[in-house]
């Protein structure tokens, strides 16, 4: 699961990051553990986060660590005095095992995810990608309506035959399983193959998905 890095790349590298990312105010917990090389970017980090909860990049994020705001550098009003994401890599940034920051993704539905560096460790011989190495449920979908919207959908799961489950599966376009968590298909959208013989996104809905 570890991709080769050149020896040019890895001559920069020298740590790695494991990460602890729970969804902020959703209970049972959705999250997700991972390691990521310290020579990626706030910026790489929010691509990482999108791909492994995963989201789909329709919103503008933030970071906030310490007293430091990160902001989405896209917008065409963005204030310029605000440290862009693009500029800082793990490595910059002062991050110790036990680390605590935030990251918010969708200023509308305002997803916080809180994040823990639960170690820093020196980056393993030609480490290059990130690679995710557990976690628990699926994410909400895109513009559910926040943490509320997505108890609603939860709800609508626990009766499947109900007037409001058809109305999800009908405007998500798919069955939802809150407790669906392929591994396989997320380190394949961080780049990683998958294993001869298996096949992302190939399981099967739980008996009471929507």
């Amino acid at each position: 699961m570890i991709a080769r890095a050149s020896a040019g790349r890895r001559a920069s590298a020298t740590r790695l990051y494991l990460l602890y990312v729970q969804l902020a105010e959703i209970e049972p917990p959705i999250w997700r553990r991972l390691a990521v090389p310290g020579v990626r970017t706030l910026h790489a980090l929010h691509g990482i986060l999108q791909a492994v909860m995963p989201w789909q990049d329709y919103h503008l994020y933030q970071f906030e660590i310490g007293d430091t705001r990160y902001e989405d550098p896209n917008p065409d009003d963005r204030d310029p005095s605000v440290p862009d994401p693009r500029a800082f890599t793990l490595d910059q940034l002062g991050l110790v095992q036990g680390s605590q920051f935030q990251y918010t993704y969708d200023f509308g539905d305002d997803w916080l995810h809180d994040l823990t560096v639960e170690g820093v460790v020196p980056l393993p011989r030609d480490f290059l990608l990130p690679v995710c190495l557990g976690g628990a449920r699926a994410c909400p979908p895109e513009d559910c309506g926040g943490v509320g919207g997505y108890e609603e959908l939860v709800a609508a799961c626990r009766r499947p035959q109900s007037a409001a489950a058809r109305e999800y599966r009908e405007w998500l376009g798919r069955v939802y399983d809150p407790e669906e968590l392929d591994l396989a298909a997320i380190n394949a959208r961080l780049g990683h193959r998958a294993a001869r013989g298996g096949r992302a996104g190939s399981r099967k809905p739980r008996r009471g998905a929507v």
